[in-house]
């Protein structure tokens, strides 16, 4: 059963689509969704969405990537949110500092709470986001298996 996704439309490190064990837990991996990277790909039909919807009722924790505007970051966190709106406590967004104040106020139109985001600020171009979201993913794993 997975109960963490971690999805970016772009790579995340050498993960392809599919699942990661990690401690007797299985994340699934989203790298590429909503290519090519631009607002009009944000479709519910991507076929990466798609795997990620037949797991919607297990999960416990999504990390979603949302970089630039004008690759679709606005976008995506309106379809998550809209998506995942019977269940917004397992949505946690990373976000680079590229278009930060309109992600922010997104957000908050959805009232996801300041706890269920983290902003980091990234000079390269595209941005190096592989490490946080896979840290916050091995985190949540952690933190579980420390509360058991």
């Amino acid at each position: 059963m997975v109960k963490i996704a971690v999805l970016s439309y772009n790579s995340i490190y050498n993960y392809t689509v599919g699942v990661i064990k990690r401690l007797g837990y299985n994340i699934l991996a989203l790298p590429r969704t909503f290519n090519p990277k631009c607002p009009e790909s944000v479709l519910p039909s991507d076929t990466n969405w798609q795997t990620l919807m037949k797991h919607k009722d297990s999960l416990e924790w999504f990390v979603i990537f949302a970089g630039k505007k004008s690759s679709g970051s606005l976008e995506i966190i309106r379809l998550a949110c809209e998506s995942f709106q019977d269940k917004k406590g397992v949505l946690f967004f990373v976000l680079c500092d590229h278009d930060l104040q309109e992600k922010e106020d997104v957000l908050k139109s959805y009232n996801i709470e300041r706890t269920q985001y983290v902003c980091f600020e990234d000079g390269h171009l595209p941005c190096q986001e592989s490490a946080i979201l896979m840290g916050y993913a091995y985190d949540y794993i952690e933190r579980i298996n420390t509360k058991n």
